[in-house]
Formats: C-alpha cells, structure tokens, sequence
C-alpha cells in the first residue's frame, strides 16, 4: 500500500498529479465503472501495489499505472522505447527532478526532429516528468532567453494546449508571443539590415536609355514593388499564421514505386498548373497504388524543393492519422483543380508564402501543424474549419491529427 500526500509546489507532487489528471480526463472520463478519487494539493490517496523493488514515488507512480491499466498510453509497447522512457525518467530522478544547461541544451537537441521525447504518436510519462521540471526553468526567462530553447518551447506550447487538466492550467506560461515575436524581429532586422546597406551603397552612373528600354525597366521596377509588397506582408504576419500556408486541390495522375526508398511513392499530381508536380510521397507502407491513383487530394504547395533518394519533391500529400491509421483528406465534389483551401475565420485574401522556409524554427507548417486536427472526420485548424468553394474538406478518420 502507498499513499500519495500531494504537497503544492513539490515537484514529485506535480509530475504525480499531473499523470492522474492525464488518466482521469484521456483515459476513464468516460468510463462510469471506474470510481476516480478527488485530484487536489493537500488530498492523500492510496494504491496498493507489489513491487516492492522501487521507491516510495515509483512505487506510487507505478500503482497509479498500474491500477488504472494504462501503461500503454504512458509508455510505448516498443521494448527499446519503454526502456528509454525509464533511463530518461530514473536519470531525471536521480539528480532530484532538477534540469542543468547542458540537460536543457540536450533536451532542445532531442525535441528538434520530434514532437515528443520518446513517442512517436502521443504524449508518454517522459513527457509529464520533463513538462513540470521544464516549467520551474522557463518561468524566470525572459522571451531572449527562451528562444535559445526553442524547439523546447514549441513543444511545451503544444503540452499545454493538449493536456487539459487543472494541473496545466494553473502552470500555463505565455511564451507563445514573446519568443516568435522575437524571431520575427531578427528576420525583420536581418531585412532592414540589408536595405540600409543598400542604401549607402554608391551608385554608378548609368546613360540615358532608350524609351523602349525605359518602359521595360517600368515594368521591372513595378514587378519589384509588387514582390517587395508581398514580402513586407509575410514579414509583418505571425510565423504560425495559417495564411501563410499554401494548401491546394490536387488529382494524382500516375502513381510511381520509388527505386531507391522502402518507403516511397513518386506521384505525379495535378495542382492546375502548366505542368504536372512531381511528389515524392511517404504512404507506400500505409496506401496501395490504387488507393491513391486519380484520386483527389490536399497539396501543401508552397515547401521548399526536396530531392529525397534522387527524386525531386514540389510538395506534400496532406493526411490525417490516428495510431497506425492513415487517410487522405477529401475535399468535397465539384472542387476545382488547383483551388485555394481556406480556414473559418481566415482573412482570404491574405496571399501564402512564396515558398516556405527550410528552417524549422521560421517554417510556418512546423509551427502550426500541431493545431491542425481531425474531429468528428471533419479538418480543423485549432476550432477554424478547413473550407473549399463547395463546403468543407473530411476525412475517414474520426479523430486524429494532420499531416
């Protein structure tokens, strides 16, 4: 038998209450036949559990688990991941919760290429230990400091806005504005950097041109205010603005087994351009070439050029995914070729980015792509439906996330 004593501002007590308000609102909410104590600081609650081979905490941890027979939403059912999980969670534990520099700096390493620490698909109890120990760490800094840790604060954004329970409301920290307002200042210094050294630059003496040549220059300089336009509204934009995104309507023409990836389809997609995009897409181990063959899609239009395995990418085939379940997204029949999707409450005219960034930390899809979602097999962007001409865009998946 242990008994939980939830003691407020005690680390051990938040990562303990933090996992039970997990289990109580993603786990038994639902379920009528499992009787959940009360949740507070200052309540004693008791487990009984026989391993005796643990600490009091892991014991209590592990009871908790245990009782409530979650040990897969917390871990992975990948042996080598569930050992993982428990070095993170025991190396974390045995230096008293507290995390260094150089744990921080390791930390925002691990969490650039993943959405979180050990999981693939979903929040694990890694995650829980690192969110309360992280939160004691961003709470003094101030929105210089933070930016350091980027890739750590988009993560706990993410946390924050997932894990809805009393424990993260009350430990909710704003860093959302602070470190991407900071990011789009060094981009905007960076610009303006560059014109003032444009401007101080000496200018050569040029003859006169013919008028023939003035009018094509006429025509040079207004398509260089134009595209100066445009990039002043990018630059004055939020980075996880989702008009920044280019998400089009698509129809795969041909459908191509990559020769040198596993894992790839080379597709040939109709966006209503002059020539066909070429897609290298990574579905081959979840769709059969039929499955996709002229089919309508969903084509984030705007990323960079990738060459993956030899082959050229112009884009993404955007789908929604639940567990090991994928699905395309549909739009609704009689969508035009090529169409702009847009989202409810979305200023339509506001024009994409030219071509989205290859760094992560200024890429929008990045940013925003934890916000995009599938619920009740209809796309959202936070609680903004995706919409075509002719209604909105679904997919055979109930719930799950987009990407």
């Amino acid at each position: 038998m242990c008994t939980l004593n939830l003691v407020e501002d005690d680390i051990k007590s938040d990562i303990l209450k933090l996992a039970l308000d997990f289990i109580k609102t993603n786990i038994v909410e639902n379920d009528d036949n499992v009787v959940f104590p009360e949740i507070k600081y200052g309540q004693k609650i008791s487990y009984e559990h026989n391993n005796k081979t643990y600490k009091e905490f892991f014991c209590s941890l592990y009871a908790i688990i245990d009782t409530y027979n979650c040990y897969s939403q917390f871990f992975c059912e990948d042996e080598d991941k569930v050992s993982e999980s428990e070095e993170f969670i025991f190396n974390l534990a045995s230096d008293k919760f507290k995390l260094k520099p150089l744990d921080m700096k390791h930390l925002n390493d691990i969490l650039r290429e993943r959405s979180y620490i050990v999981s693939d698909k979903h929040a694990s109890i890694v995650d829980i230990f690192y969110f309360c120990c992280v939160y004691k760490i961003l709470k003094p800094m101030t929105a210089k400091e933070r930016v350091e840790y980027y890739h750590i604060c988009r993560w706990y954004i993410h946390l924050q806005e997932t894990l809805i329970c009393d424990f993260v409301k009350l430990h909710k920290l704003d860093i959302r504005s602070g470190v991407e307002s900071l990011l789009n200042n060094r981009t905007v210094t960076c610009t303006d950097e560059k014109v003032s050294n444009e401007q101080v630059s000496p200018k050569k003496d040029k003859p006169n041109k013919k008028n023939a040549d003035s009018k094509d220059n006429n025509g040079k300089n207004k398509k260089k205010n134009n595209n100066a336009e445009n990039k002043d509204a990018e630059e004055s934009r939020s980075l996880d603005d989702i008009s920044r995104l280019n998400i089009v309507v698509g129809y795969v023409e041909s459908v191509e087994i990559h020769s040198g990836a596993d894992t790839l389809y080379c597709l040939k997609v109709n966006v209503g351009e002059d020539q066909l995009r070429d897609i290298c897409s990574g579905l081959r181990n979840k769709k059969n070439p039929e499955d996709l063959l002229n089919k309508y899609v969903l084509v984030l239009a705007n990323l960079k050029e990738k060459s993956l395995r030899g082959r050229k990418s112009f884009g993404m085939i955007l789908c929604g995914s639940f567990e090991e379940r994928v699905e395309l997204l549909t739009p609704p029949p009689g969508v035009k070729i090529g169409e702009r999707i847009t989202f409810e409450n979305m200023n339509t005219n506001s024009l994409p980015d030219k071509t989205l960034s290859s760094v992560k930390e200024k890429n929008a899809f990045f940013l925003i792509q934890p916000n995009l979602l599938i619920n009740n097999g209809v796309a959202f962007y936070k609680n903004n439906k995706w919409l075509s001409s002719q209604g909105e865009i679904t997919c055979a998946i109930e719930q799950g996330t987009i990407s």
